[in-house]
């Protein structure tokens, strides 16, 4: 399995839910268009035909990706697989293209309203003569059972999700442990020993590994530039007792290189670093205050040269603010 072929396989299902989610959208406004007369269960049916048919189409032009998809579930749980420098990669580009996969399922499960179903279903039965009274019989017939397929459109669509819920989470239970593996995990622990684990099966020959006393609290991160490469740094943060300083890491080696030192300010509680999306040797860093009854969070930005910049945003919380972690949405290319 190529990362390229898996990106193909993300890109088709990424064009099938986006025209997925078009479509969908339209369902509201279909099921709120007037039934008084037969012209309007025309447009009421030529509308709601038409859905139809393209959500047929689309699930035809899905077959294929998504067969694709679970070919690469099957792959990732292969422990031959799991040692392979990209698989961290395809993995996390099968997890986008199955989140975009349900995702697209939920929507036209939400959009399609049971209640007001059910109610154009009752309206249209062939029982009902009061509430519809100038339809005529073919005309409401006829938009019944476009109503019908529609509440089979949508158990269609709901079976299918559980099958690939089920499916999907027999895939990251396999894949957990690889996954873990192939993360980079460290923590300075009250015990004053570092416990690490990288991007390989087995640990980092640390040598700060039994001198971390002076360490108060460490975030390492990746920068932009490093992602994918052979030889790669990484940005270790440290707060300790006297300011915050920034170390480069060496993740094949577990060389810790002398620190740079940010700000002489000793009053983070905790501190949570992320590379910029938008700038390539840029991060950013959040700094956690805790105050006993109130707490709130500092935002730092950082280039290329360690200028440290405070970044005009501090929300408060209404308890003090003991840890913080950051996560951000990879940009859309």
């Amino acid at each position: 399995m190529k990362v390229a072929d898996m990106k193909g396989v993300g890109y088709s299902i990424a064009g099938y839910t986006a025209k997925l989610r078009q479509t969908c959208i339209q369902l509201p406004e279909i099921l709120a268009l007037p039934l008084k007369t037969e012209a309007n269960a025309n447009a009421f049916r030529r509308r709601l035909k038409a859905l139809e048919i393209g959500l047929e189409l689309g699930q035809q032009r899905l077959s294929a990706p998504a067969f694709e998809t679970w070919k690469v579930a099957g792959w990732l749980t292969l422990p031959k697989n799991q040692a392979k420098q990209r698989w961290p990669e395809v993995l996390g580009t099968w997890c986008q293209a199955y989140t975009d996969l349900v995702s697209a399922n939920i929507m036209f499960d939400c959009l399609a309203d049971p209640k007001t179903v059910d109610d154009l279903l009752a309206a249209t039965s062939e029982t009902n003569q009061t509430t519809l009274p100038d339809l005529p019989p073919l005309a409401k017939d006829h938009v019944h059972t476009l109503l019908l397929n529609l509440q089979s459109l949508t158990i269609a669509f709901s079976d299918d999700w559980k099958v690939w819920h089920n499916v999907a989470l027999g895939v990251l239970k396999e894949t957990t442990a690889a996954a873990r593996d192939r993360g980079l995990f460290s923590m300075a622990a009250n015990d004053q020993w570092f416990y690490d684990a990288t991007g390989q099966k087995g640990s980092l020959s640390w040598n700060y590994k039994k001198n971390t006393g002076w360490m108060k609290r460490l975030t390492v991160t990746v920068p932009q530039r490093y992602l994918g490469s052979l030889t790669p740094r990484y940005d270790a943060f440290v707060s300790v007792t006297t300011g915050l300083s920034r170390h480069e890491l060496d993740p094949l080696q577990g060389d810790l290189y002398d620190g740079v030192t940010l700000t002489n300010e000793s009053r983070f509680s905790n501190i949570w670093t992320l590379p910029s999306p938008d700038d390539p040797v840029g991060r950013y860093v959040y700094c956690a205050h805790d105050d006993g009854a109130s707490g709130s969070v500092e935002v730092y930005s950082l280039d290329a040269k360690d200028k440290w910049t405070r970044v005009n945003w501090q929300p408060a919380s209404k308890s003090g603010m003991v840890n913080i972690r950051a996560v951000t949405h990879p940009p859309r290319r």
